[in-house]
């Protein structure tokens, strides 16, 4: 069922709903700042998205590039590119409440010329374009399955933080 666009006065209603909806990855989501402080919601337990955040922000120039973040969940790493001049992102996520939660919460932020989102799981067959920045989580034991085009044009695998720490411009792909 396609979002319909909300008033601003129920779009908080309907983003604290989302997150109430459970999933495996719903527990642990931490919120982007200025969309937890207009939610008024409690702090939830994280992932150390902010921590993580500041790791990326400090050793990546985001102005100007086109930014897919891959697994968005609720969106943090992708408003968070956003706000740190990326001219564009799109959020990949499977899971439906969170895909439609990261669409609110781009509407209420008004983003929706800038962070784009789709509701799927991605598939590294089909991503179509080149990225400049690619966000992937992954954890080491799949860190194998994920190429990244480094700029240079030969292909690497590395994590993301090593990727990070190159500043690599990437697209995701084969």
């Amino acid at each position: 069922m396609p979002h319909q666009k909300l008033e601003k006065k129920h779009l908080r209603y309907y983003l604290l709903n989302l997150l109430a909806t459970h999933s495996k990855h719903s527990a642990y989501q931490e919120i982007y700042p200025p969309l937890l402080h207009y939610l008024n919601a409690p702090l939830q337990s994280s992932k150390y998205e902010a921590v993580r955040w500041d790791y990326m922000k400090n050793r990546t120039n985001w102005a100007n590039t086109s930014v897919i973040d891959i697994g968005a969940n609720t969106g943090y790493f992708s408003m968070a590119a956003i706000e740190s001049h990326a001219n564009e992102v799109v959020a990949v996520e499977g899971n439906d409440a969170h895909a439609k939660f990261i669409r609110a919460a781009t509407e209420l932020m008004e983003w929706e010329s800038r962070l784009y989102v789709e509701n799927r799981y991605f598939e590294f067959e089909d991503v179509g374009r080149a990225y400049d920045i690619g966000i992937c989580e992954v954890t080491p034991s799949r860190t194998a399955q994920v190429k990244v085009q480094m700029t240079g044009g030969h292909y690497e695998r590395r994590s993301t933080r090593q990727t990070l720490d190159r500043q690599a411009q990437v697209s995701v792909g084969y």
